[in-house]
């Protein structure tokens, strides 16, 4: 359970397109293709792509993420540590991987790590700084 505590859920979204993306350059636009269909009222359908599905579970795992950074247990600066690596790795790819990386779908995935990486940083420092407060 600990191990779990200490992977940054991004790195989920992130792997899943990171694959398609490497499978996309044999087989053409998987990731930015518009074409799954989601009704909505009224007869409307909004036309959802793949980066967009990938885009909408990396929102819901940042809020976990968020989430798991209100801990201020030693293993939260070991989580902190590994997204900013997280972190790291996406601008890696975006530089020198463009032509695999340069979809929106990407930029939001990395700055949704920089958010995970700045928030958990600010939670900690914040509730360290309460704790502090407080003992004193």
């Amino acid at each position: 359970m600990r191990l779990f505590k200490t992977i940054p859920l991004l790195i989920i979204p992130g792997g899943i397109y990171n694959l398609l993306a490497l499978l996309e350059s044999h087989s053409g636009a998987i990731i930015e293709e518009r074409g799954i269909p989601i009704p909505l009222p009224h007869n409307v359908d909004i036309l959802y792509s793949v980066g967009d599905f990938i885009t909408t579970i990396a929102i819901v795992l940042l809020f976990f993420e968020i989430v798991k950074s209100t801990s201020v247990a030693n293993l939260s600066i070991v989580e902190h540590i590994v997204s900013t690596f997280v972190f790291s790795i996406f601008m890696a790819e975006l530089m020198l991987a463009p032509e695999l990386t340069g979809t929106p779908t990407f930029v939001f995935l990395m700055l949704m790590s920089f958010i995970d990486v700045i928030a958990g940083f600010t939670i900690t420092i914040t509730a360290a700084r309460r704790d502090f407060n407080i003992n004193n």
